[in-house]
């Protein structure tokens, strides 16, 4: 009975190397899944910070509503304290003293603004005011109107203007201690005003105006018989508390 003998030298399995690959196969394993974890995570982290930023977005895409800081009309107005003549005093050995030619004017105002360039109006005014001074006064108000230009801001404000000015009554009053008309003071047409003040807007449309300035004008005349005429030009103070709407925003 033959035998067969093998023809070359049977290869049996090396259990170390096979050990060897199972080993790096788990271990390529292992990363990948690391690295797929970590992608995961930075593919969430994305999608929450995009989710948070999205509202903020869609919010910046929004078009703003225009608001405009400077309306193109304004109406305004309020009382106003203002112009003051220095009367001549005259006091006598037993120490009495009287006063006579005073003007204390306290009244009103009214103004039309129109936008010229951004903060800066044309205005035009009407004044109105009564003397206060009821004891031998020159004249018993005045009134005016003015055409002037200013800059207005949210809390502050300044302008300039030329008041045209008529005064109520014909100028005559007594001398001091005296009963009948002896003096006059003739008041001219024509006055300028300086003022600055702040401002407070309680509402989108109105705003409370506090403001005062310098008066210049009008030219005064004051005479009495057989004594030198004394001529002047007025300066005096305007100041006033206005209301101001926005007409035309």
């Amino acid at each position: 009975m033959r035998t067969h003998e093998p023809a070359g030298p049977i290869s049996t399995p090396l259990v170390g190397a096979s050990d060897d690959r199972l080993e790096h196969g788990r271990q390529a394993v292992q990363h990948g899944g690391v690295k797929h974890c970590d992608c995961g995570i930075v593919r969430a982290g994305v999608a929450v910070l995009a989710l948070l930023c999205a509202p903020k977005a869609a919010l910046a895409a929004e078009p703003k509503p225009e608001t405009t800081k400077h309306p193109r009309l304004v109406l305004a107005g309020g009382p106003t304290i203002g112009p003051h003549r220095f009367g001549i005093e005259t006091c006598q050995d037993d120490g009495r003293c009287d006063t006579a030619g005073s003007f204390v004017g306290i009244g009103g105002t009214v103004e039309l603004r129109a936008r010229a360039w951004r903060p800066l109006y044309a205005h035009a005014r009407g004044l109105f005011v009564g003397n206060v001074i009821t004891t031998k006064p020159p004249y018993s108000g005045l009134l005016g109107a003015g055409l002037g230009f200013g800059a207005y801001g949210r809390w502050a404000m300044a302008r300039a203007e030329y008041l045209l000015v008529f005064p109520v009554g014909d100028g005559m009053f007594p001398r001091p201690f005296a009963d009948e008309d002896g003096m006059t003071d003739t008041w001219g047409h024509h006055a300028g005003l300086v003022s600055a003040g702040v401002r407070y807007k309680p509402l989108q449309r109105i705003a409370f105006e506090l403001w005062g300035g310098l008066m210049i004008g009008p030219k005064s005349t004051r005479a009495a018989e057989l004594e030198e005429t004394e001529e002047s030009t007025l300066l005096s103070f305007l100041v006033g508390l206005t209301l101001s709407y926005d007409v035309l925003p």
